[in-house]
This record gives structure tokens, C-alpha cells and sequence, in this order.
């Protein structure tokens, strides 16, 4: 009887009645139920958790582009890195190829994997998770036309192209945007989500040719770099149509964060 007990799973109730030690269907479905419970407690925790780090990531990126810049300033008399040589297409040298420290020929399109002053990982904001960050392949130069942060054309005459100015000459550096996350303008009112722009504008707003501050960390926050290095974040109420109010907006009392002669 012993060893009938041991090899059945049995063991012996009121009675000598045999009863099994195995959980029944009720028991199993009230275990389910109350891990998914705990799981769906869990999960918008462990979700924000992982938006802080990729925000953190992604304001570290933003800080040592600015130390980049700051580098390219002292090797270039001052001056900032034009934002593009004035061709429409990619494949022609903006700033982020010079960042890159590759050739600054109009047809080239190979981009090396580091540079004299930034590597293109800092050209990837975690939060974008979708598009292609591919580091070869057909789609190997999205870095150089379509980074995830944009420069702040407003801060050089002629829009940068072709041009520059030397920081120097360039008041309240502390309140002015340098960098600031960015989407692909897709159509003059929407976004593209999955991609970013080298460049953008204020007051153009639905400029397909400029991207637009993109609000894509927790609460519609944009992460920007300030010409004199430091790092904020700024709340997008509207995130298709950031200059519609806020401190994006082309109005008077925000000029002075746009343009370099104030």
C-alpha cells in the first residue's frame, strides 16, 4: 500500500479515502488570473522604467554632440558647422557629416562608422524605435539626412547653407537651441514617427523639406541642446503641429530662443 501511494500520487483521507494532490481546473485558472493581474500592474512600471533610461540615453547622446560641436569650433575659427551645402538630396554634406569628419564633396555617401567629432550611434535617439538604423547596407547613411536630431537652421544666415557664423557672435547662448529631437515632416500635417531630420524651422511649419521638434519621450517631451551645452526637455502639447503654442511658437517673445541676431 505504501509503495502504491508513492508511485500514484495518493494519499489517504478520512476513512482511508485515497485523495489527489493535484491542483483542479478552478485552482489553476484562479493561479492565471492573478498573475495576469500582477502582470498588467507591473507592466506600465516596467514601461516607464525603460522610457527614463531611454530618455537618459538619449539626452547623453544629445550632450556629447554638443562636445563635438564644441571641438569643431575650436578647429574651424569659431564658426558653427554649416547646416548643408545647399543640395536638396541626400548624398550632399550637412553637419552631420562633418561631425563625422568624412569628405565634403557634393556626391559622396559613404559614411565610416566614427569620425573626427561624433560616431553615428550618438545620431539615434532610443525612443525612436521604428524606421531603419541600419549600420550598413543600402540605408547605411539615414545618420548624415535623416538623424534623429535636427539643427536649428534659424541660427545662421542664409539658413546654413553654404554658410555659417561664428558662435561667438551669437547672444544669450544659454536660452538658444542648438539640437533638438526631431520627425521627418511627412506632409504639412502630419509627421513621420519613424524618422528624423537633420534640420528644422520655425517658421516654416509645413516645410516638407524641415523636420519639426519631436515630443516622442513621456508626456510629449522633446530633449534639446542649447548652444551653450546643456541639456532640457520641453512639453509638446500639439506633437503633429508643435509650433501651434508653446515655446516652438514664431511669436515675438520667442524669437529670441530662434534667432542668432537678438
Amino acid at each position: 500500500m505504501i509503495f502504491q501511494q508513492a508511485t500514484t500520487g495518493k494519499i489517504p483521507g478520512k476513512g482511508g479515502v485515497m485523495r489527489s494532490s493535484s491542483f483542479t481546473l478552478i485552482e489553476l485558472l484562479v493561479v492565471i488570473t492573478i498573475i495576469a493581474i500582477l502582470a498588467s500592474m507591473l507592466l506600465p512600471a516596467l514601461n516607464q522604467a525603460r522610457e527614463r533610461a531611454r530618455n537618459a540615453q538619449c539626452q547623453s547622446n544629445l550632450k556629447e554632440l554638443g562636445a563635438g560641436m564644441l571641438l569643431y569650433f575650436g578647429d574651424n575659427r569659431d564658426f558653427l558647422p554649416p547646416v548643408s551645402n545647399g543640395a536638396s538630396s541626400p548624398g550632399s554634406p550637412r553637419w552631420t557629416a562633418l561631425l563625422m569628419g568624412t569628405q565634403t564633396t557634393m556626391n559622396f555617401w559613404e559614411v565610416p562608422s566614427s569620425g573626427a567629432y561624433a560616431g553615428r550611434q550618438l545620431f539615434h535617439c532610443p525612443s525612436m524605435t521604428g524606421g531603419n538604423h541600419a549600420a550598413s547596407g543600402s540605408d547605411s547613411g539615414w545618420w548624415e539626412y535623416t538623424p534623429d536630431y535636427g539643427v536649428n537652421s534659424l541660427l545662421y544666415p542664409g539658413n546654413g547653407n553654404r554658410e555659417s557664423v561664428k558662435i561667438s557672435s551669437i547672444r544669450s547662448v544659454s536660452i538658444k537651441f542648438l539640437l533638438i529631437d526631431t520627425w521627418a515632416r511627412q506632409t504639412t500635417e502630419l509627421c513621420n514617427r519613424d524618422q528624423g531630420y537633420f534640420r528644422w524651422q520655425n517658421n516654416i511649419p509645413g516645410n516638407t523639406g524641415y523636420g519639426v521638434p519631436a515630443g516622442r519621450h513621456t508626456g510629449g517631451m522633446a530633449n534639446a541642446l542649447h548652444l551653450d551645452g546643456h541639456v532640457r526637455a520641453y512639453r509638446i502639447k500639439n506633437p503633429e503641429q508643435p509650433y501651434s503654442d508653446g515655446i516652438f511658437q514664431n511669436t515675438d517673445q520667442n524669437k529670441p530662443y530662434f534667432r542668432y541676431q537678438f
